[in-house]
Order: structure tokens, then sequence, then C-alpha cells
């Protein structure tokens, strides 16, 4: 703070003294997956290698597929049992069914299903009738690990309900299911041996028989197999 005299009178100037924060200095500012570096007023986060960013924390899995888009227009369709999809909500309950889809976020496939909009009629359902597949547009793999959720299929319906992964035009993993529960559970499939490959994600109903539906939700990539997670 300085004084000066104008004219008679005091006139007091304040000169504002500004000094940058390191905001990096607060321990795991970023999390202990990530390297922050600070910048002027600010600070930045980046993965360590092998993590991914979920929008707040670097994570060992990133999501390939969510369904939360709800848009398939960059899928390719076959038949006529993916037409509907994906699905809105907990469509099961609004039939008062007994089982739960285990769905994450508001959007998944399930081809029993019929609810393609918040506002179809809630319980709507094209029963499992119709057959068909989707196949994803291609994807790189970057991880060790690919986890998925799946649900329904039985006995009648196996193994003609599936989820398969494609390399270079040919299926080198599948997941058939025959739970005989609508609820989906996760899967995996180790592709450390396709790292750096593109891939496609195939569902395949081709099934007319009782619980003859896929349920699938939420496709990701981990950078850790399941044994090395905690480790």
């Amino acid at each position: 703070m300085g004084n000066e005299t104008n004219q008679g009178r005091v006139v007091r100037s304040w000169v504002k003294i500004t000094q940058d924060i390191n905001e990096c200095q607060e321990e795991l500012r970023c999390g202990k997956n990530a390297t922050c570096t600070n910048t002027e007023g600010s600070f930045r986060c980046t993965c360590n290698i092998g993590y991914y960013a979920d929008g707040y924390i670097c994570t060992e899995c990133y999501t390939i597929f969510d369904f939360e888009d709800h848009d398939l227009s960059n899928w390719t369709l076959n038949g006529t049992a993916f037409n509907n999809q994906p699905t809105y909500g907990d469509n099961l309950s609004g039939r008062k069914h007994k089982f739960e889809s285990n769905h994450k976020g508001d959007w998944w496939i399930g081809t029993y299903e019929n609810r393609s909009s918040p506002s179809e009629p809630f319980g709507g359902q094209q029963g499992d009738g119709p057959q068909g597949s989707m196949t994803s547009p291609s994807f790189q793999i970057t991880g060790k690990l690919l986890t998925f959720l799946i649900g329904s299929g039985c006995d009648k319906s196996f193994p003609n309900i599936r989820a398969e992964l494609i390399i270079g035009g040919e299926v080198v993993r599948n997941k058939t299911t025959k739970a005989c529960d609508e609820a989906m559970k996760e899967e995996s499939w180790n592709v450390t041996d396709y790292a750096g490959k593109n891939a496609q994600l195939r569902l395949v109903d081709n099934s007319s028989e009782e619980w003859g539906h896929i349920n699938f939700d939420h496709l990701q990539a981990c950078h850790k197999l399941i044994s090395d997670m905690d480790s």
C-alpha cells in the first residue's frame, strides 16, 4: 500500500499481488491412477498408462457400448429381433414380472421387450418370436479384458442366444446364455492376445423357443484381468 498527496487530499492506492497456488500439492488431487499437472489458476489430470477417464476419475475400465445414446444407426441389424431396441428402463417391472433386468443406466438391449421410448407403454413386449442379430461398429481393443452384462436364454434356446466378439470377420470369443433368468450378470472375455486389433460385437437371437431372447448391456474394456484387479 502506498500514499500520495493530490491537491491536499490523501489518495491510497492498493497494489494487489497474486500468486499461483500449486493445486497438485494436495495429496491425491487427481486420484492414485493419474498424474497432476499444475497450470496457472488451475490444474490438469492425466490418466496413467492403462487407466481411462470416466469423466471424474481414472479407472481400470472404460465403456465401449452402453446404449445410453439410444441410437443403433451405426449398427448392422439383420432380421427383426432388434428392431425395437434399445429398451428404456426396467420394462420387466411394467409387467409385474418377478425378474429384474439389472441393467445399467436407462437403456439396454432386450429382444423380448418393446419399449424403445419413455413415451411407449410401460411393459410393452414383442415376445420370443422375432429372430435376428445386431453387429456393432468397429472398435479397437486396448485392454486385456472385455466385460459385459448378459442374461436370459434357457435350455430350449441354447446355444442360439449369444454374444460374439468378431475380429477379421471371424468369431474369436462367444458367450452363450441359458440362465433362465432375465437379470443380467457380468461376464468377461480375456482379449490379451488381441490387443490393438479392431473388433466388433455381435448379439444373436436365433431362437423363438421359450426364453428365446437376449438381454445385454454395458460392454467395457479393462486393462487388467479379473485376477489382477486387486493387485
